[in-house]
């Protein structure tokens, strides 16, 4: 925008300043202070507080909800991997052992005649699938898992995976059938 100066006089700065920028409120008052163009360090300051609180109070619920999504595609693969077992023996046509160790946090499928391990599954640390802990309870606690050949098992087991505040249950049914709960 271009102003022409009319009348030179004390108010021709003013004049002139007001028509190339409106938004200016220092051109209004007469006095000349700078254009502000950037945060104060107060303003900064109080960003930054507010974002840490944010996240302050964020953090416990983003923490909750990776375990639960961890647990939850630990159950999915536990549950994947029992059904894997139940299809090997049937396929194979020999029956298989099928056991879970709460100390090294592993499901495994072995060959009942050789004890040459099928799969095994581990769901520590290191495994992609973390999980704090895992519970195994068949039905009967005394006897091993078998699965056999036809595909049915000796007994139903469950499979619980833990970890913080999430839980799932993995149930499996003598048929094969497995539960997600």
């Amino acid at each position: 925008q271009q102003a022409r100066l009319v009348s030179a006089g004390p108010d021709a700065r003013v004049t002139i300043t007001r028509l190339l920028r409106p938004w200016d409120t220092t051109a209004r008052s007469g006095m000349s202070y700078p254009v502000r163009r950037a945060f104060t360090m107060i303003e900064l300051l109080i960003v930054v507080m507010m974002l840490g609180i944010l996240s302050a109070v964020a953090y416990p619920r983003l923490a909750d909800s990776i375990a639960g999504n961890a647990v939850q595609a630990a159950s999915t693969v536990a549950a994947a991997d029992v059904e894997a077992a139940f299809s090997m023996a049937a396929r194979t046509r020999r029956p298989l052992v099928y056991s879970c160790s709460a100390i090294l946090r592993s499901c495994r499928a072995t060959d009942q005649a050789t004890g040459i391990l099928r799969s095994e599954r581990l769901f520590g640390r290191t495994s992609g699938f973390e999980v704090a802990s895992l519970a195994w309870n068949p039905v009967n606690t005394g006897q091993p898992v078998v699965i056999g050949a036809a595909g049915i098992a000796t007994q139903g087991f469950s499979i619980t995976l833990s970890h913080g505040r999430s839980t799932k249950r993995v149930v499996v049914l003598r048929s094969g059938l497995t539960l997600i709960n």
